[in-house]
């Protein structure tokens, strides 16, 4: 994560201080100082803005860190363990972060200690992640979607020397058109 939205850094020097802002009200545009801090959702939050995190289904059950205990900024050095966010549909409160190749299915940490995945070798989503990341698939996707971009390329390139063609044609038509015109008038 090369930039956080709402989040400036000065390079003018190496003591110069960071400014962080609410990240929703930087979207938008306002530069407001930020009153907590949401380490799951890893976003500088306002007043407001940290009031409506907490009242929101999907995050409410967030433990937003108040003035003195939040960072003072935030440089998106996270791991790959701080990444999970999606929640378990069977136990409301905990994240979807292992993955059963047995049963093709996406656990969460209770549900890995259940009886049906007990004897199953269970994976880390992650390193499953990383493994498909060094694998020929994605390789050959990656260069697949390279061909592709390509390709639309020559195709878009084609496609505007065919429309200059057929504009210049054309122009070439209505004027022999008018010259024929004046010929029989």
């Amino acid at each position: 994560m090369d930039s956080v939205p709402g989040k400036t850094v000065a390079m003018a020097k190496a003591s110069a201080s960071d400014h962080t802002y609410c990240q929703p009200c930087a979207e938008e545009g306002n530069k407001i100082s930020p009153d907590a801090f949401c380490p799951i959702c890893k976003e500088f939050l306002c007043s407001n803005c940290a009031r409506v995190h907490r009242n929101m289904k999907l995050t409410k059950s967030h433990a937003l860190q108040d003035k003195s205990s939040m960072p003072s900024s935030f440089h998106g050095e996270e791991s790959e363990e701080e990444n999970y966010i999606e929640i378990c549909q069977r136990h409301g409160k905990e994240f979807i972060k292992y993955f059963c190749p047995n049963h093709d299915e996406l656990l969460c940490g209770d549900c890995v200690v259940e009886k049906m995945h007990r004897s199953c070798d269970i994976d880390k989503i992650s390193q499953v992640a990383k493994r498909y990341k060094e694998g020929a698939e994605y390789n050959n996707l990656k260069t697949g979607l390279d061909q592709m971009v390509r390709d639309i390329g020559e195709l878009s390139n084609n496609i505007l020397a065919s429309t200059k063609s057929v504009d210049e044609e054309g122009l070439t038509n209505i004027n022999e058109l008018r010259k024929f015109r004046n010929e029989i008038n």
